[in-house]
């Protein structure tokens, strides 16, 4: 007879059982990356926190406590996320997109701005804890979700004019809402991802031809009517770059570059009293200040960390034997490659400065909550998605 003694010695294995599952499935070259640039990001945080630079950049303690919640939080929730069945998930797009578009509308009536982006209502308070949020970075997440899910309903027949024009009137739709918050790095970060989902889905070929015929017709009615003065003074300081432009808009591509050359191949230090002033070094403009202080080796361990997080994402999807995980992980893929590249773009002065954070190294607890949440649905993928045969692979390197 077993008493309950032994009943409850055995529930000891079951639950270890459950953390090795976990383990042996999920996905360590999604999760090492991750967890190091955002560990990185808490110790370039906590050092300009103690620097001269905290009063002018308008960083406080709370900004180090709000960080590091998100990034637990988004670990969490990735956790979470990953053991759920991404196909239940996006099927559920009558729960997820109304709780994404009301936030993000809602900005539009009672929307606040940052100390560092007075101008710009794109947060709402949060009562009660002091802090705010980002709606956007959420409402990027549904959509991946959402269109995703749109195109594995409409597949077969998603070439059809159509079907084509409401799976771009879907597309339309945030990139238009975000841009009249004035936000061009998130509006052109979310058409991108909206474009590589639909290539990945297989959009036919004449579609894409049109579409650069439009996009070319449409770039003096989007210079002349949609971007702001400001805005178009961004891209045209790249063709007149001044190493002398002390307050127009190549000034933070100037003190970036300044701050990557000071740096070197060791870096000056992350205490060093000599560390170059960067606005917004704690946030778009990161990628420079950790050059600044850890030299090439800390540009070099970023940048391989973005090349392995993005690598291993392709890899999912070209071993994903299903359409909605194939266009998840490609929305995804969109999401940090892109917006990596335009961040890195901005800090050598190859692109205007447009607002666009680098994953989970730049400071913002929305990001870093959004960054998490894709990263466990890239998880979800991974652990639940139909996985390809040897004999289907793309490409068979064994006669190489």
């Amino acid at each position: 007879m077993k008493t309950n003694k032994d009943k409850g010695y055995k529930f000891i294995p079951s639950f270890a059982r459950i953390k090795t599952s976990y383990l042996a499935k999920t996905d360590w070259m999604l999760w090492l990356p991750c967890l190091f640039l955002s560990a990185l990001s808490l110790i370039l945080l906590a050092s300009l926190l103690r620097s001269d630079f905290a009063r002018a950049l308008r960083i406080y303690n709370r900004n180090f406590q709000s960080q590091a919640a998100a990034i637990l939080m988004g670990a969490v929730a990735a956790f979470i996320l990953s053991r759920i069945n991404y196909r239940y998930i996006a099927e559920a797009w009558m729960f997820y997109i109304p709780a994404a578009y009301i936030p993000f509308l809602l900005t539009f009536l009672i929307g606040v701005a940052t100390p560092g982006r007075p101008n710009a209502r794109r947060w709402l308070s949060v009562p009660f804890v002091g802090m705010s949020i980002q709606p956007s970075e959420f409402l990027r997440i549904a959509f991946i979700l959402a269109f995703a899910y749109h195109i594995l309903m409409v597949h077969e027949k998603m070439n059809r004019p159509r079907h084509m024009a409401l799976l771009f009137l879907h597309g339309a739709i945030p990139v238009v809402l975000i841009q009249l918050q004035g936000d061009s790095g998130s509006a052109l970060l979310t058409g991108l991802i909206f474009l590589t989902m639909l290539f990945v889905a297989g959009i036919h070929w004449h579609y894409i031809s049109s579409l650069a015929v439009v996009g070319g017709v449409m770039v003096p009615v989007l210079w002349n009517y949609l971007l702001s003065p400001g805005q178009r003074n961004r891209f045209l300081a790249l063709l007149n770059q001044s190493p002398d432009d002390i307050q127009g808009p190549f000034f933070q591509s100037n003190r970036a570059l300044e701050a990557i050359r000071a740096g070197g191949l060791r870096g000056m230090g992350l205490r060093s009293p000599d560390l170059v002033y960067v606005p917004e070094m704690h946030n778009d403009f990161i990628f420079a200040f950790a050059v600044n202080a850890l030299g090439f080796a800390g540009a070099l361990a970023v940048m391989a960390a973005v090349a392995v997080l993005c690598v291993r994402l392709m890899a999912n999807i070209l071993y994903t034997d299903d359409l909605l995980g194939r266009t998840i992980g490609a929305g995804i893929l969109a999401m940090f490659f892109f917006s990596a590249m335009i961040n890195l773009g901005m800090c050598v002065a190859l692109l205007p400065v447009i607002g666009n954070p680098l994953p989970f190294l730049s400071a913002g607890g929305s990001s870093a909550l959004a960054n998490y949440m894709a990263m466990g649905l890239a998880l979800s993928v991974h652990m639940h998605g139909r996985r390809k045969k040897k004999s289907d692979d793309f490409i068979d390197l064994r006669g190489l």
